[in-house]
């Protein structure tokens, strides 16, 4: 989550030509992907398959499990939840009438390939988000509201922190980070650190600090320099910061899991199953459930987050990796206010939350969800809060940032996702010196276990694209084990 408000600065700063220019040939290369994620492994002998027991139904679960049962495995999906999509959790209870509202995982980049591909593979339609770049934005501060050429001015000066990571990132090796060029230095620097070595005024780096932070759900002094630059340059360099929040999908962004689970088959998904161990045998691996369900196959996948690995006894236990927190709140408007049609409905402050947005935009309607997302410490912050203290916060900030919202507001919902008992963190980004010492060994795995994630993605750890980029990758890898 780069920030709504500065991908649309930033986007009218390129011009909106650039944009669709660049989103028709990644539509293309999107076609072309989707008309070759099943049929590659697809063609591979069946006879070599094997049998193999997913854990966890969420993106990463399900796009993998959907990719091998295309290539002829026998699979096996075990989720916790009694639905299927994990952080991907699409509501359209909230709202009057259907309106959808994405309590996980919401912004979807016209640089991910694969959820562009699987959209265009299941006809799910996505819808671009509005841009807003010719409206003054909210930007609140140190205590005050910016005037519009602050907030613009404030915006110039981050650009020019966010311009020297896409020129740090271009020789980084997006595949294999860990054999990018001076990949030991950059993975024992963090992001804080470059950030802090570049000229900028105080309230810039301040600003960044905060906005990257909130991004990847930890301090920039947790985040490793080395594994951003490598997402820089898999979205596309430059690209990163104006293309990796474009979309949504129309109706929901758990359709996709929906889909996935349709091809899999009832009998392929066990819901409300939770994992009580996974341990290896002579030929194969044995994963039992805490209900007593024994399921022996030639091979495990764990598709949860780390987070929940503790919870499970796992043999050998595997080096767990750095997890955030992230929160979503939201504020039910109805009607829709008035200063949502004349102004920006993006906000970026330094207060709870952080940002915010419609969580119906484009939809057409009369009312509004206003989204507050906050990430990191903030986030970690008002999960622990009780629910009456944390709402109170996020109205004073939007006492600020939209003054007529509390005479507006009809509910209020949290989705607290490091409270989930079946997520307990927001999302991943590798600390400092995790990807040199530990990528490579997880993303090999052992004999009888493997994983996925969007915590195994080089490229888009903390990003739905990262959970099918992972599941795809590792299925492929195993048709041709």
């Amino acid at each position: 989550m780069i920030g709504p408000w500065l991908r649309a600065k930033r986007q009218g700063r390129f011009g909106r030509d650039h944009f669709l220019d660049r989103r028709e040939v990644l539509r293309q290369a999107a076609l072309v992907l989707a008309a070759g994620l099943s049929s590659c492994t697809a063609a591979r002998p069946h006879n070599r398959a094997g049998r193999v027991v997913v854990v966890g139904a969420g993106l990463a679960g399900l796009s993998c499990a959907y990719e091998l049962l295309a290539c002829g495995f026998d699979v096996t999906v075990l989720e916790a939840r009694d639905r299927v999509g994990g952080r991907v959790f699409s509501r359209s209870d909230i709202a009057s009438g259907d309106g959808n509202v994405e309590f996980g995982g919401e912004l979807i980049g016209a640089n991910h390939p694969h959820w562009q591909a699987y959209a265009s593979h299941f006809d799910l339609p996505l819808m671009e988000i509005s841009s807003d770049e010719d409206k003054d934005a909210r930007v609140l501060l140190g205590g005050r509201m910016l005037a519009a050429a602050e907030a613009d001015a404030l915006y110039a000066a981050m650009s020019t922190g966010e311009d020297a990571l896409t020129r740090a990132a271009q020789n980084m090796d997006v595949e294999a980070p860990w054999l990018s060029p001076r990949a030991d230095e950059l993975d024992a620097r963090s992001l804080g650190q470059f950030i802090d070595g570049l000229a900028l005024a105080p309230e810039a780096a301040r600003a960044l600090h905060l906005s990257l932070a909130c991004d990847n759900a930890v301090a920039t002094s947790k985040q490793s320099l080395l594994a951003n630059l490598t997402m820089i340059k898999a979205h596309g360099g430059g690209d990163f910061w104006t293309l990796s929040e474009t979309h949504r999908c129309r109706g929901g962004n758990q359709q996709l899991a929906m889909r996935f689970a349709q091809t899999l088959g009832d009998e392929r998904i066990l819901l409300e199953t939770p994992v009580a161990s996974i341990a290896p045998l002579a030929s194969g691996a044995r994963v039992t459930t805490r209900a007593g369900g024994v399921f022996d196959c030639d091979l495990a996948v764990l598709a949860i987050p780390p987070s929940l690995w503790g919870g499970i006894d796992i043999t050998p236990r595997p080096p767990t990796l750095q997890t955030g927190a992230a929160l979503k709140h939201f504020t039910v408007l109805d009607p829709r206010p008035g200063e949502f049609v004349t102004t920006t409905q993006y906000a970026f402050s330094d207060q709870l939350p952080t940002m915010c947005w419609d969580g119906l935009d484009g939809q057409g309607r009369s009312d509004a969800v206003l989204v507050g997302f906050a990430g990191a410490e903030p986030a970690a912050l008002a999960s622990a809060m009780p629910s009456q203290e944390r709402n109170s916060q996020i109205a004073e900030t939007y006492d600020w940032l939209y003054p007529s919202v509390r005479a507006h507001s009809v509910r209020r919902y949290t989705a607290n996702w490091p409270r989930d008992p079946f997520t307990q963190t927001g999302y991943s980004f590798p600390a400092p010196g995790q990807i040199t010492t530990l990528r490579d060994r997880l993303k090999r795995g052992y004999q009888h276990l493997v994983f996925a994630g969007e915590h195994l993605s080089s490229g888009f750890p903390g990003y739905m694209e990262g959970a099918l980029d992972s599941g795809v990758a590792l299925a492929r890898a195993l048709a041709t084990r």
